[in-house]
């Protein structure tokens, strides 16, 4: 009962305060295949939308306005299809989105901006597919991530990066999985470990850093579990002593004697 009330409430409140539309048709005198609708605002008689409509389909520009009349969208039609530049904007006029269509598929470059004007990711479209470089942003405007798509997937040299520009992972994808030779950095720039992924996971001799740039660990992986003899230093870069896994679990662990 209590949740039926609420429901009733809310669907008042929405119809109370919905934008209540009205719209109109213009016909051209000149061409009876022709018209404009403009879609109007009838609590304040705003425009909220306008385009020209050529033998029943859209055609051309076409523009949609916030309730206080500043312009919220730009899209260009071509028989119906959005065929061209599509823009959206905020409410102080700064561009969000910019966009391209072919038959109501993105193509190009696709761009996103924030509301403080800094880009936030630039992406390539092949017949509506991530296809090609894509960079995303983080809220400074820096470089974050830079990835390679082929035909919606991820595939080659793939980057991320910290907030101060550094680079701080590079992974190599095929197929949207891990695979092939992989790198991480600290955010000094200096390497923290080096190694391949097959099918996601850890595979072959991997190696860890200190930021000193002194060897920590290595060691080999399969299929993502420690196998085989570690080998673990000081931040020196002196062997301080072995570790023996079989399937992940640590099975014997050995001190290495010194060199005197």
């Amino acid at each position: 009962m209590r949740i039926a009330l609420l429901l009733f409430f809310f669907l008042q409140y929405t119809t109370l305060f919905a934008v209540k539309r009205d719209t109109v048709f213009i016909k051209d005198p000149k061409d009876a295949q022709k018209v404009i609708m403009r879609v109007t605002d009838l609590n304040t008689g705003n425009l909220l939308e306008e385009g020209i409509i050529y033998s029943g389909r859209k055609e051309g520009i076409w523009r949609t306005y916030f309730d206080n009349k500043i312009l919220s969208g730009i899209t260009e039609y071509q028989n119906g299809r959005r065929n061209g530049i599509a823009l959206t904007f905020a409410s102080d006029a700064s561009v969000l989105t910019e966009e391209y269509y072919v038959d109501d598929l993105k193509e190009g470059l696709i761009r996103k901006f924030s509301r403080t004007h800094k880009i936030k990711e630039e992406s390539h479209y092949r017949q509506g597919i991530l296809h090609g470089i894509q960079y995303i942003y983080n809220n400074d405007g820096k470089l974050q991530e830079q990835a390679h798509y082929t035909s919606g997937i991820r595939d080659s040299l793939n980057t991320w990066y910290y907030p101060s520009g550094k680079m701080m992972v590079q992974y190599m994808y095929a197929k949207n999985n891990l695979n092939g030779p992989s790198k991480s950095f600290y955010d000094s720039g200096q390497i923290k470990a080096e190694g391949s992924f097959k099918e996601a996971k850890e595979d072959g001799v991997w190696k860890y850093f200190y930021e000193n740039g002194k060897i920590k660990e290595s060691g080999p992986f399969v299929n993502g579990i420690k196998t085989g003899i570690w080998t673990l230093y000081n931040d020196q870069g002196d062997g301080e002593k072995t570790q023996e896994f079989k399937d992940g679990i640590l099975v014997k662990e050995k001190i290495i004697t010194p060199k005197k």
